[in-house]
């Protein structure tokens, strides 16, 4: 693989300062996507330090990384008293709605293949490294993978989205094309070697395995509220993981006992049946702290058609 650094494990442990911060960012991201997408709603930064607690995040990086969101415009803070609030702002909610269509559309059966891959070719400097790992990450998330260094594929009509991250990022040195491979038949091996299948497979295995145990634990009724807040989150995080390292590949390039559909089902199953503990362990935290704000909560599922469902006051 080009990009070495590509294969995360899903463990959310918070260990040294450089993955404090980016854990600490992806859990308050999940934790705002699941339960603060509401128009309006407000989250006690008090209640958001005790929930980040729970993945041994320290109250003072807690703080950090609210602060650090709200630099980068994912949030905005406000003052009750001597209480500060964070709500996302609509540049963040737009965001995590986008975010939330790709993870609720991974691993759903897709519409029949039409043969075409959409390709892009690039050049960055060495010294522009942080728009290179920038650009990178964002063709993971949109399905790419790098069949050389500056070439990548991917076997998705996402040319469009493809020409709106190169203009955000202004990446002026990049061609774009859609075709086919030549050859005839499945003989897609060539664009297929910007994958690590083998390692694909495994990856999704090893998701299957772990989310298989936490739904045994759940329809035995074996999940409090507040271990449920935690699998939910802890799973969100993993499943973020999951849609950003394996391609959601067409059915014509897999073999039929690939993975992914039962790591799916399993996702679903799991977040949307801990929905319910889960809310009730989130209102019971911000009612602690700001019980007004507590009718604010919305929660999504997977399975519902709406981005979230409000919660009854």
């Amino acid at each position: 693989m080009a990009d070495g650094s590509r294969w995360s494990r899903g463990n959310i442990v918070v260990a040294m300062s450089g993955q404090t911060t980016r854990q600490s960012q992806r859990l308050l991201r999940t934790l705002f996507g699941d339960y603060w997408t509401a128009e309006g709603a407000l989250a006690p930064a008090g209640a958001v330090a005790e929930m980040l607690g729970d993945y041994g995040v320290s109250v003072p990086a807690a703080r950090a990384a609210l602060r650090r969101s709200a630099q980068r415009g994912l949030l905005a803070s406000s003052r009750s008293g001597r209480s500060t609030h964070y709500g996302l702002t609509d540049s963040g909610r737009r965001t995590l709605t986008e975010a939330w269509e790709r993870l609720v559309e991974f691993g759903t059966a897709a519409q029949e293949w039409d043969g075409r891959w959409t390709c892009v070719a690039f050049s960055i400097p060495e010294q522009q490294r942080d728009q290179r790992h920038r650009l990178r990450s964002r063709l993971r998330w949109l399905g790419f993978a790098p069949l050389y260094d500056g070439v990548w594929v991917c076997p998705k009509a996402v040319d469009r989205q493809l020409r709106a991250v190169l203009a955000e990022l202004g990446v002026g040195a990049a061609t774009v094309f859609v075709g086919e491979q030549a050859g005839s038949g499945t003989d897609f091996g060539r664009a297929l070697d910007a994958w690590d299948l083998a390692e694909v497979r495994a990856e999704c295995e090893r998701f299957v395995t772990e989310t298989a145990e936490s739904e045994r634990r759940m329809r035995a009724g074996l999940v409090a509220p507040a271990e449920a807040l935690r699998v939910r989150t802890r799973l969100m995080v993993r499943w973020v993981g999951l849609v950003n390292d394996v391609p959601d590949l067409p059915a014509e390039l897999l073999p039929a006992d690939w993975p992914v559909r039962e790591a799916r089902r399993l996702w679903e199953t799991v977040y949307d049946g801990l929905r319910t503990p889960a809310l009730y362990r989130v209102r019971q935290i911000v009612e602690g702290y700001a019980p007004d704000l507590a009718d604010g909560i919305a929660v999504r599922a997977a399975g519902d058609a709406a981005d979230a469902v409000p919660v009854a006051s």
